[in-house]
């Protein structure tokens, strides 16, 4: 027996030779099959894998704790963020099915402390670079799009708020994209503060704030809906129109009118027991959809474009409600409205000015008994008679508007401002200038814009119905359209002439497009009409 058992090789005790029994052999004879491993085998490498979990738990606890010894008496933002995520990160090492909220955790390489990222931006450029972007948002691009308050945005920046939270992480990739779009002369000087980056233009430096922002939206992205996520999105809408690049703006504008849906923009916001500064910052993230809107009824023919609210709800919309307290977000905190200082005009109210143009243009008023859309549409008579009352209604809606927004202004002082104490006394008075600047030149080539394109809407009704004969029409004499047509070419030439370019630049390639369809209408002379008259 025991030749027989040398001979195959097999192990047994004493006792279980005794006994009759053999073990199985430790290792089978002839080709291991491939992705098979005994119970033994696996058992072996569990407890390999489960002891060099509790190696690296206890290497990276006192690595941590080296860190924060050497560190201690500066702190970067990273080593701060540590001491809050340190028990969460390190459950993640154990347990990968663990995650953390989009909230209240950085980037994947944010977390990096080995690494050469300080600053989850570091990406994009250092952060001297991504300072200066928002610096020049807050300057040139806030007034046109107050999609954060000035004080608390500030704050948090101060505070490094994207190195600990995602959604605002995203919120300023979103910031920066449009700036950076609308302002393509200030590429050279952020290259300045970067000299080594890898960022050939403007446009390139867009797709990288993108980038950036679709490595946030990991699988529960959408499983929670707020204000950040969709100014987000409606900033790269804006960015990616000012870059030409169309197709990707229509798509994230459509994803951008979804998440307003979802957080009620179009509703009354004070009955969601929201804080003031919230209550403030949707009432203006609804006039700004509200722009994109009426861009898609009034201008663009094919009305491919996905629309904020549809004919029913703009017709039960209270207007009035949701625009914006005319006052500065300085004079606004989570509890109270404070007045704007006497003698001072906010920039809301070139803000509300803007929206009531826009509200305009899209309808002369909404009543009772006033046929709607689709009865306009097969009424010619009806779509002459609305047409006419808007273009009434716009022609004069800025005759009386406060002076700093009229469309010749020099730079002095607002009434009752004492006056420049110092050079940053003066400097902060320039600003403010230059953003009335930027509001003004907005301002006013809308107004101008839409009329043209209304005079040519309803000058083309008319000679449509003209040439069916359907019905004898009030044809507009053709030397009164003409002059009307010079007169608004003619306030468009001194209002870009009494605004410097550094002013007219933040409102991007949109405030071109108007122009260029302001002046095209004189390149038509109307037939009969002597060139020279």
């Amino acid at each position: 027996m025991a030749s027989q058992d040398n001979q195959f090789g097999s192990r047994t005790s004493s006792t279980d030779a005794v006994n009759g029994a053999f073990l199985l052999p430790v290792k089978s004879r002839g080709p291991q099959p491939k992705h098979k491993r005994t119970l033994q085998q696996a058992s072996a490498a569990e407890k390999n894998t489960s002891r060099e979990a509790s190696h690296i738990l206890r290497t990276s606890t006192s690595s941590r704790a080296r860190t924060k010894t050497i560190s201690s008496s500066s702190k970067s933002p990273v080593s701060r963020r540590e001491d809050s995520h340190e028990a969460s990160s390190e459950v993640q090492i154990i347990s990968p099915s663990s995650r953390r909220s989009c909230n209240d955790s950085p980037s994947s390489h944010a977390y990096d402390l080995e690494g050469s990222s300080l600053y989850p931006t570091d990406h994009l450029g250092d952060r001297a670079v991504v300072e200066a972007i928002l610096a020049d948002f807050c300057q040139y691009i806030y007034p046109l799009i107050p999609v954060v308050h000035r004080p608390l945005f500030k704050r948090d920046i101060a505070n490094n708020r994207d190195c600990y939270n995602e959604v605002f992480l995203g919120l300023i990739y979103g910031l920066c994209a449009v700036s950076i779009a609308s302002l393509p002369s200030k590429f050279h000087d952020y290259q300045k503060l970067r000299p080594h980056s890898p960022h050939a233009n403007s446009k390139a430096m867009v797709y990288a704030c993108y980038d950036e922002f679709m490595r946030l939206r990991r699988h529960e992205y959408y499983d929670e809906i707020n204000f950040d996520k969709w100014a987000a999105h409606f900033l790269f809408h804006l960015a990616f129109f000012h870059v030409t690049d169309y197709n990707r703006s229509r798509m994230i504008g459509a994803e951008a009118s979804q998440l307003a849906r979802l957080i009620n923009l179009h509703k009354f916001p004070e009955s969601n027991g929201l804080n003031c500064i919230e209550v403030q910052l949707r009432k203006k993230a609804f006039w700004l959809c509200f722009y994109a809107f009426v861009h898609g009824k009034v201008h663009f023919i094919r009305k491919e474009r996905i629309c904020f609210i549809d004919q029913a709800e703009a017709h039960t919309i209270s207007y009035e409600s949701l625009m914006p307290a005319e006052v500065d977000d300085e004079y606004i905190n989570e509890h109270t409205i404070s007045p704007q200082p006497r003698g001072t005009v906010s920039l809301v109210t070139g803000f509300n000015l803007n929206s009531h143009v826009f509200l305009a243009a899209y309808s002369s008023g909404f009543h009772r008994g006033k046929p709607c859309p689709c009865i306009q549409a097969e009424d010619v008579q009806s779509q002459i008679q609305h047409l006419q009352q808007r273009l009434d209604v716009l022609k004069y809606i800025l005759d009386d508007i406060p002076a700093p927004l009229q469309p010749w202004v020099a730079f002095e002082p607002q009434d009752n401002s004492p006056p420049a104490s110092d050079e940053d006394d003066l400097q902060a008075r320039q600003d403010s200038y230059g953003q009335f600047a930027i509001l003004r030149a907005n301002l006013h080539v809308t107004h101008l814009w839409f009329q043209t394109l209304l005079s040519s809407q309803l000058d083309a009704l008319l000679e449509s119905q003209e040439a069916m004969s359907i019905s004898p029409a009030p044809v507009r004499d053709t030397k009164v359209v003409w002059a009307e047509r010079e007169n608004r070419c003619r306030q468009l030439l001194h209002l870009l002439h009494g605004i410097s370019h550094s002013f007219i630049e933040p409102n991007g390639i949109a405030i071109v497009s108007k122009i260029r369809e302001i002046s095209a209408v004189l390149l038509f002379i109307p037939p009969g009409l002597d060139a020279g008259a």
